[in-house]
């Protein structure tokens, strides 16, 4: 029954630890990433995590600092700040069309 679902906030940041994303990523940091977009400002949200790596079958332990959050996308063009389009998509080619006749 409809009354009876629940809501659930799934976090997804590609390449970081779920401890990592559980612990310290939250809704707010999507939505202050997403109001940053909006103010014309691109913001990334790094945090630091430690794995192990082997090197000449020594193996030891690392903290790397990664970027867990961006609103930079290379691979999609921003129509607004919660809609984009892949590179390449029939609509891209109008709104280039729009800008360069700007």
């Amino acid at each position: 029954m409809l009354g009876d679902t629940k809501l659930y906030m799934k976090i997804v940041a590609k390449g970081v630890r779920e401890y990592i994303q559980e612990k310290y990523i939250s809704f707010s940091h999507f939505k202050s990433l997403l109001n940053t977009l909006k103010k014309g400002e691109a913001m990334q949200l790094h945090v630091r995590q430690t794995q192990m790596q082997s090197n000449n079958h020594n193996i030891s332990n690392q903290s790397v600092r990664k970027v867990a959050l961006s609103v930079c996308d290379t691979k999609r063009y921003l129509i607004n700040a919660i809609v984009t389009l892949p590179f390449g998509h029939k609509d891209t080619k109008k709104s280039f069309k729009n800008i360069e006749e700007n």
